[in-house]
């Protein structure tokens, strides 16, 4: 990332720029920075950098307000934000704890393609959490998810794998 370009693009006015200079700084640990050009881009309703938004709040124990950017960017339908709601509804923070619902926003983050979802949807398929026990279901999904890159869905794979070869 050249950072002279993204910074004279969002000083025009570049949504894009804004957003991608505030994931820039969050990465670099300057946040004063990030959280600038993040809420700049947030003002015009971009999903990604709402998402971060409360993914800072939620890092600093503020539920309430990541709460709050989550459904924002949900409404936008990001599939990010879909799963992090899943997150919270399944964990119980900030929201009463509810594993169906938070079964539906993972299906609603998958359906999206975040592949972190899909995960989750295996496991609680697995397990029969939110939902039906389903292995079948699990594996494919956990198929999917390690085909995007996520090292769980291979391990949960071949943790299978390794059961039906010593039977």
């Amino acid at each position: 990332m050249n950072k002279w370009i993204y910074l004279a693009m969002a000083y025009l006015g570049s949504t894009r720029a804004q957003s991608k200079l505030g994931q820039y700084y969050l990465d670099k640990s300057d946040r004063n920075t990030a959280l600038k050009w993040l809420n700049c881009a947030a003002e015009k309703m971009d999903a990604a950098s709402i998402v971060a938004l409360g993914y800072c709040h939620y890092l600093d124990d503020d539920i309430e307000n990541a709460l709050r950017y989550y459904k924002q960017a949900e409404l936008l339908e990001n599939a990010e934000a879909s799963y992090y709601m899943g997150v919270l509804y399944f964990s119980g923070e900030g929201v009463p704890e509810n594993h169906e619902k938070a079964f539906s926003y993972y299906q609603l983050s998958a359906a999206r393609g975040f592949p972190e979802a899909m995960h989750m949807l295996a496991w609680c398929c697995e397990r029969g959490v939110g939902t039906e026990k389903d292995i079948p279901r699990a594996m494919e999904l956990w198929n999917k998810a390690s085909a995007h890159g996520v090292k769980e869905a291979k391990e949960a794979l071949q943790k299978y794998q390794n059961v039906i070869i010593e039977e």
